[in-house]
């Protein structure tokens, strides 16, 4: 059998290798352990019986065809497998070609440089020579699978590791993802012509230099794509959440009014039912007490921290938890509203969540502390915390799920403060968590 038959079957492996790289963390499929082995052999036996004829088969034209079967075959593969769209599956499929290509690219340079290979060795319908294998033939075989490994490893750390387990991706343009799959294409079918001409030393070396170049385009022009939309999602999502955080703020502005207004006529009415003998006193103890949670503002002089501390106090004595608040004097004008109740209710929330799993009742309590130190307002939460935390290189926690992302409310936090130019910092002293902020007041 000709080098050329070994080389489709090789490329295939390599390709699809790649794909499950960019694809693995994806929703899969129902059966899916099934589906790989049904679309990998099909996938195989499509490349096996790929047909080369000898009159045409090791000529550039079909040669270039033969590829792009092979990665129409790894297209619809990786469909078939992952719950993933066409345009991811087509992302897929377009970045696992462009890193293969890539570290083929690399191998050739490196050893045609040297004259040990021929780049079009591989394409000719010569017998691929398993016997005679020297020491030279040894070492480039190693060589071969460890640029392979280093590359496909180097991709998976920088490129495809950041890829959202849950996340439907959408495209910015489906416009420029198709012209990477056309640049692509052109790099392939250039390749195919240019190896099939005279075979120089320089020719090889010029060909996949061009072609790592090409490749590394590709890489660059998708990756913008996908990092520009997550980017727009996350920033759209946040504002969103910004807009609807003004609502409630509003919403449970006049709830807590009406309520503590309510509350205030209760416990008239109730005094003057015990006056008169008409209620068990300790019944009458019991309820004022039941109201006075109720009935319990929180004053800072703010209005809106007021709102969302006697909310998240509410919340707090519903799970059982001490929330205390030492709030000195310290002007928050410079915030708006929405900002200001969805900034206090993510952080509080958080400490919420994190301390509503402990089993120590004694460490079921969140302090919150605001105070001001000359030109700036100093915000301090702190609370226990169960498990570990995972801590990323700007020094924010990263979620549970994906261990590259924060969640939503410390991506609002950490953007709020950005907007009204502070500082944020995160502490983990043993089993509690410190979060500290800056204000600068006298940039607002």
């Amino acid at each position: 059998m000709s080098s050329l038959f070994f080389y489709k079957i090789l490329f295939i492996v390599e390709i699809l290798v790649s794909e499950y790289l960019f694809a693995f963390r994806m929703p899969k499929r129902k059966h899916f352990p099934l589906r790989v082995i049904g679309a990998v052999l099909v996938s195989l036996l499509m490349t096996f019986l790929y047909p080369l004829p000898f009159q045409y088969a090791y000529t550039s034209w079909y040669t270039a065809i033969m590829f792009i079967f092979l990665f129409a075959i790894a297209f619809l593969h990786i469909k078939f497998v992952f719950k993933i769209s066409w345009s991811y599956a087509f992302f897929c499929a377009i970045a696992s070609y462009t890193i293969r290509h890539f570290a083929y690219g690399i191998y050739v340079l490196v050893f045609s440089s040297i004259g040990w290979i021929n780049s079009s060795d591989l394409y000719s319908s010569n017998p691929l020579d398993l016997a005679n294998f020297d020491q030279r033939t040894i070492i480039i075989i190693l060589s071969y699978v460890d640029i392979f490994l280093f590359c496909y490893w180097g991709v998976y750390i920088l490129f495809a590791s950041k890829l959202k387990a849950a996340e439907t991706i959408k495209f910015k343009s489906t416009t420029l993802l198709l012209f990477t799959g056309l640049i692509l294409m052109v790099d392939v079918v250039i390749n195919a012509i240019v190896t099939y001409m005279t075979d120089t030393r320089l020719k090889d070396c010029v060909l996949y230099f061009y072609n790592i170049l090409c490749c590394a385009l590709v890489f660059y022009i998708e990756y913008s794509l996908i990092n520009t939309k997550d980017m727009s999602n996350e920033m759209a999502t946040m504002q969103e959440a910004l807009r609807q955080a003004q609502k409630q703020y509003d919403l449970q502005k006049e709830n807590i009014k009406i309520i503590n207004l309510k509350c205030h006529d209760m416990k008239h009415q109730i005094n003057e039912y015990a006056l008169k003998g008409k209620i068990d006193q300790d019944f009458v103890k019991d309820l004022q007490e039941a109201i006075s949670i109720y009935d319990a503002n929180i004053k800072t002089g703010n209005e809106v921290l007021d709102i969302i501390l006697t909310e998240k106090s509410l919340l707090c004595n519903e799970k059982d938890i001490r929330l205390t608040c030492m709030v000195g004097e310290c002007d928050l004008f410079f915030f708006k509203e929405g900002d200001l109740y969805s900034f206090f209710g993510n952080i509080l929330d958080n400490a919420i969540n994190a301390v509503s799993s402990m089993e120590n009742k004694d460490k079921k309590c969140i302090g919150v502390n605001i105070h001001q130190i000359e030109k700036f307002i100093a915000i301090k939460v702190d609370n226990y915390f169960s498990g570990e935390i995972d801590l990323s290189d700007d020094g924010l926690p990263l979620t549970k799920k994906d261990k590259n992302y924060h969640g939503f409310g410390m991506q609002s936090i950490k953007m709020i403060t950005e907007k009204y130019g502070g500082t944020l910092n995160v502490e983990i002293d043993g089993d509690v968590f410190v979060l500290n902020i800056m204000f600068p007041v006298s940039k607002q």
